[in-house]
């Protein structure tokens, strides 16, 4: 599937077309699975639900969609990859400041 986007020919003036839209869509969904597998595959916790799995699986999804969007000016892509940045960005702080079990109150 990402042979198939990467070696689609580049439209001059328009954005990409309809179904090189959807063959980002799924190779999106493809390698998210993909990488889910691969985190089971080397130990993650609790798969693509632990906060650090998916600010690894994210940064790469992002980096894709990046290179999906710059390559073929895909709007879908820059979507894609702006709702995947606000997930990445919420999981890094749960991941690193643990807000969930940090005492909000000041211990007497």
């Amino acid at each position: 599937m990402l042979g198939l986007v990467a070696t689609a020919d580049r439209t001059a003036d328009r954005g990409s077309p309809r179904w090189h839209s959807v063959l980002i869509v799924t190779s999106f969904v493809l390698v998210l699975f993909a990488l889910g597998n691969l985190a089971d595959v080397l130990g993650a916790e609790e798969s693509i639900s632990f906060s650090g799995t998916v600010v690894w699986v994210g940064v790469l999804l992002i980096a894709l969609m990046a290179w999906f969007s710059t390559r073929f000016d895909s709007g879908i892509a820059t979507l894609i990859g702006a709702v995947t940045l606000v997930a990445v960005v919420v999981a890094f702080v749960d991941w690193v400041f643990w807000p969930a079990r940090r005492a909000t109150t000041v211990p007497r």
